[in-house]
């Protein structure tokens, strides 16, 4: 048997778009004062990951048994992947400010690497989903492809933008205006399949629960 389709409105769209901006910008702005790219990133996605996941998961609470599992799942994915990830690109000399260099090289390095991220963390956050909501495997995908889109936006902000402004230079501000780019298209893209799968019907093994 399985159960009827969960009333989700566009304003659940709006909330969690709101939570992903926010708390990502959060986590960019304090990784701003680390001193370095490296572990401004590290600092971003583990900082900004665990004010999101916060925020995300009180968006989802109400729709989705057990969401506390969210927080750790995002925050664990986020540090250790992170990690790994600026490691393998500053070893072969890529550095990490990849996404807004006019090298191709390190374009494809950090978009690469922000796919990579982003996927893993859909992994991750589908171990929690995949019980509550069916076709939950589209969840991964839409991971991947919102922090590759979300990287060329945060650029702009955290280095055109802010240059523009006269802010450059200013750790704190690029970097929380780079991160709530990024935060703000992949809650975008994220959101609105996560809207597509509340409205499908739950798995039978959840509603039968």
């Amino acid at each position: 048997m399985t159960g009827e389709k969960a009333p989700v409105s566009w304003r659940f769209w709006l909330w969690w778009v709101l939570a992903s901006t926010v708390g990502w910008a959060v986590g960019g702005g304090l990784s701003g004062t680390l001193g370095s790219i490296q572990a401004g990133y590290v600092g971003g996605m583990t900082v900004g990951a665990a004010g999101a996941g916060v925020l995300q998961w009180l968006v989802l609470r109400r729709r989705i048994a057990r969401a506390g599992w969210w927080v750790p799942a995002t925050v664990l994915v986020s540090a250790v992947v992170g990690g790994v990830i600026v490691a393998v690109g500053s070893s072969g000399g890529r550095g990490w400010n990849v996404t807004w260099s006019a090298d191709p090289g390190r374009v494809v390095v950090g978009l690469a690497g922000m796919s990579l991220f982003g996927t893993m963390l859909g992994v991750l956050q589908w171990l929690v989903l995949r019980r509550r909501v069916a076709r939950a495997g589209w969840w991964v995908l839409a991971g991947g492809g919102g922090w590759v889109a979300g990287a060329p936006i945060g650029a702009v902000l955290g280095g055109g933008l802010s240059g523009f402004l006269g802010w450059s230079g200013s750790g704190t501000i690029d970097w929380a205006l780079t991160w709530a780019g990024v935060g703000a298209v992949y809650g975008a893209i994220t959101g609105r399949v996560l809207v597509w799968l509340l409205r499908q019907p739950m798995p039978a093994a959840a509603s039968e629960a």
